[in-house]
């Protein structure tokens, strides 16, 4: 071998020594050297993006209502009016009495009435004009006639006394009203007036009467007519229809006022 390839040989041995230290004291060094620390791992990082609403704005307050104005006061009542007190009047003084009448005046005294006389004889309204013969006149047939006859014009008009009447009781409080003596107020065909019968009118005629304590008919009034006539026929049959007086809570005849129905009907009449 020759000399240059030692030295190169020597060269590569050098080199290999001196990167040898070099790496080992680099590792020494490495060795010796604080630790680093190991990195965190980075985590990933979500991001949620939310949209807010403004906040709605507060409502604005209710204005307050205004007060009422307050009544006007009531108005004073006007001044009571007082009445103010007079002085009663000073008496006046007294005047002397009138002296007495000498004699005292007879008491007033109302004329008697006293009743007409009674003149027995035949009345003036059955005589006649004719004849000469003088005949006494009065106002009764009853008796025994005078010897002298009296003059006509001082004999008067005999009044019968008056009786009182019977008292009124309405029909709801008697203890019988008043029937008709036949049964029924008495007719005939021939009532039936033309001109209903032409018409062929039938109904009821509704009469309000007034019947006396000796069951005579007196006033008649039409409540329901059906006129043709009919109304007149009703009351003139009414009229002649006597009755048997209707009786009050005590039994005794009285006067009163009844409705009657007088029913029309062609087959009937």
């Amino acid at each position: 071998m020759s000399g240059n390839g030692k030295s190169q040989r020597r060269h590569w041995i050098a080199a290999l020594l001196v990167s040898l230290s070099v790496h080992a004291g680099l590792g020494v060094m490495a060795a010796s050297a604080p630790e680093r620390p190991r990195p965190v791992p980075q985590v990933p990082v979500e991001f949620e993006v939310v949209e807010v609403k403004p906040p709605e704005p507060e409502p604005e307050p209710e204005p307050e209502p205004e007060p009422e104005p307050e009544p006007p006061p009531p108005p004073s009542p006007p001044p009571k009016r007082l009445a103010r007190s007079e002085p009663p009047p000073r008496p006046k003084p007294p005047r002397e009495a009138p002296p007495p009448p000498n004699e005292e005046p007879p008491p007033e005294t109302e004329p008697e009435q006293r009743p007409p006389p009674i003149r027995i004889g035949v009345s003036l309204s059955s005589t006649t004009e004719a004849g000469d013969m003088a005949v006494a006149t009065g106002n009764t047939l009853y008796g025994k006639t005078d010897e002298v006859a009296q003059a006509p014009e001082d004999v008067r008009p005999y009044a019968p006394t008056q009786t009182e009447k019977a008292p009124f009781v309405p029909e709801s409080r008697l203890s019988r009203p008043p029937l008709p003596r036949r049964g029924s107020c008495p007719s005939s065909p021939d009532d039936y007036t033309e001109a209903a019968r032409r018409e062929g009118i039938e109904g009821t005629v509704v009469l309000r009467v007034m019947i006396d304590e000796n069951g005579q008919p007196g006033e008649i009034r039409v409540v329901k007519g059906l006129g043709y006539g009919l109304d007149e026929v009703a009351i003139r049959l009414m009229r002649n229809c006597p009755f048997e007086p209707g009786l009050g809570p005590d039994g005794t005849p009285v006067r009163t006022e009844i409705r009657y129905h007088f029913r029309f009907r062609l087959d009937d009449w």
